[in-house]
C-alpha cells in the first residue's frame, strides 16, 4: 500500500546540477527579448518604454556575459531557449484576450527575469572568476524587477499609447 502513496507524490522539477556562463547568457538574451515583445505589444507608453530601455540593458548585459564566456576560453552561442518562443507566444495570448489588463505583461517579463536572477544567483554563489562582474548584473536585474513590480501595482497608471 506505501507503493501507491508514493505514486501520487507531488514531484518538483530539480534545479539543473550547474549552471554555466551559456546558461547565464541563454536567460539574459531570453529576457531581452521578452522584454522588446512587450514593448511592441503594449498599450501603454511607459510601460513600453521601460520594456525597451530593459530589453536594451539585458543586450548589453548578454554581451558582457558573452566577453566572460570568450575570456574563459569558451564560444558563446547566441541562441534562444525554446522557452523563450513559448513565452513571446503567450505574451501575444494574454495581450489579445485581455488587452487592458495592465498586469499581464509586466507579470510575464517578471518571469523571465526571475528565471535570469536565480541562474545569476547560483554562479555568484559559486567560486568562478567573473563573480563581481555577474553580481552586478544581478544587482541591475533585480532593480528591474522591482520597477516592474511598481507597473504591476493597481495604483500605478499606465497612461495608453497614442495611435
Amino acid at each position: 500500500m506505501r507503493w501507491l502513496s508514493a505514486m501520487y507524490e507531488l514531484r518538483l522539477p530539480t534545479q539543473a546540477p550547474f549552471v554555466t556562463l551559456q546558461t547565464a547568457l541563454t536567460r539574459t538574451l531570453d529576457a531581452a527579448v521578452a522584454y522588446r515583445h512587450a514593448a511592441r505589444l503594449s498599450q501603454s507608453r511607459l510601460l513600453a518604454e521601460v520594456c525597451q530601455d530593459f530589453a536594451n540593458q539585458r543586450s548589453e548585459q548578454a554581451d558582457r556575459i558573452a566577453d566572460m564566456i570568450d575570456e574563459s576560453g569558451g564560444v558563446p552561442d547566441y541562441g534562444f531557449s525554446g522557452e523563450a518562443n513559448f513565452q513571446q507566444l503567450w505574451m501575444t495570448l494574454v495581450s489579445r484576450r485581455f488587452p487592458t489588463f495592465s498586469e499581464g505583461l509586466p507579470r510575464e517579463c517578471e518571469r523571465c527575469d526571475r528565471r535570469l536572477e536565480r541562474v545569476l544567483l547560483r554562479l555568484v554563489n559559486d567560486p568562478q572568476p567573473h563573480r563581481h562582474e555577474l553580481a552586478e548584473i544581478l544587482r541591475d536585474v533585480r532593480t528591474g524587477l522591482n520597477r516592474l513590480h511598481e507597473l504591476r501595482d493597481p495604483h500605478v497608471l499606465l497612461p495608453a499609447m497614442s495611435r
